[in-house]
């Protein structure tokens, strides 16, 4: 499936209509806007990224599906006590070729705070706390957050040949989600059923194919670690090509139904373990100090390379469902 021609034209159109206005119409009312921002909040920043996504579905190595969407990103933000804590807002505006009207509006604020970042050697580092907070509004609405730890280091390698960076990141998080996703089972797990009535019996909430299902009560856990190696050629340092190993590990509570006389009661049993190995090839350009492009290629394999995914085995994670392969296109326009 592929987003229409007139959807990827408006698209178009509309930011090299922003890039010319920002850039021809009205440079000193930019100017005299961003300076006023910046009086006010002078560590303010903002952005815009309009991204194109497909996700492939396979079997068997084969194609069997591709589904597009198109999503416009403002993001404002800012830094705090000399870059120690940065926080921003995302508003994600989606457009899917099913429909023509924006399907899915949802905002999101990440929080990072570095208590400790410097230099070793030739080495950058920080590392301290991260916050997650999403509302989206569709269908239902869906209350997320999540409260953790985020490490991250960069190596910066200058050559003849041109400039190599080398990193790697660490965020483990506990995450809890609002009791509203109980309404369409988003956030309902399997339950084990140890009791002596059937389910039929039980009056509880089931799946579609008729298993008992239980609301979570416990937060899940995510790791997700990564390791990037990015190089921009000397004869065109506007370029790069890049390659990332990303981890992913989730933690997701189990119930079961027990029975003590009379009274039947849910407790948790342990958790689910699952794993998603994101092999990514990430390319990109920087246009001017204000806009750049990126396209990163991503091939998904459960566990650490253990096992494929496709539409016949789900991602072990839970992260991304059936998706074998991802690919994401962007443009990114600096605001101010």
């Amino acid at each position: 499936m592929k987003i229409s021609k007139r959807v990827l034209v408006v698209a178009a159109g509309m930011a090299i209509a922003g890039l010319a206005h920002a850039e021809e119409a009205a440079p000193a009312v930019a100017a005299q806007k961003s300076a006023g921002l910046k009086t006010i909040a002078p560590d303010l920043y903002g952005n815009v990224q309009v991204r194109h996504t497909t996700d492939r579905v396979t079997n068997d190595g084969d194609k069997v599906d591709d589904k597009a969407r198109l999503t416009v990103r403002p993001q404002i933000g800012t830094t705090l006590f000399d870059g120690a804590v940065d926080t921003y807002v995302i508003w994600i505006f989606q457009k899917t070729p099913a429909k023509d009207a924006w399907d899915k509006t949802y905002v999101y604020n990440e929080t990072y705070w570095y208590p400790f970042q410097g230099k070793a050697g030739d080495l950058d580092y920080k590392a301290g706390t991260y916050s997650y907070f999403e509302q989206a509004q569709a269908e239902h609405t869906i209350g997320l957050q999540q409260h953790g730890l985020y490490a991250e280091v960069n190596y910066p390698l200058e050559t003849t040949a041109g400039k190599f960076t080398f990193a790697g990141l660490t965020n483990p998080v506990a995450e809890w989600m609002n009791n509203d996703r109980v309404k369409d089972k988003a956030n309902s797990l399997p339950l084990s059923n140890r009791t002596s009535r059937d389910a039929d019996g039980l009056g509880l909430t089931t799946d579609d194919s008729g298993n008992l299902t239980t609301q979570q009560k416990d937060p899940s856990f995510w790791t997700d670690n990564e390791a990037s190696a990015k190089f921009a050629p000397g004869f065109l340092p506007a370029a790069s090509v890049g390659f990332a190993l990303e981890y992913i590990q989730h933690w997701t509570p189990k119930y079961a139904l027990n029975e003590t006389g009379d009274d039947t009661h849910t407790d948790k049993i342990g958790y689910r373990y699952g794993a998603l190995t994101l092999n990514k090839f990430v390319l990109g350009y920087k246009v001017s100090d204000k806009v750049s492009l990126s396209n990163s290629t991503r091939y998904h394999i459960g566990g650490f390379y253990q096992s494929r995914v496709d539409e016949t085995k789900e991602d072990p994670s839970q992260a991304y469902g059936h998706i074998t392969w991802e690919n994401r296109l962007a443009l990114n326009v600096t605001l101010f």
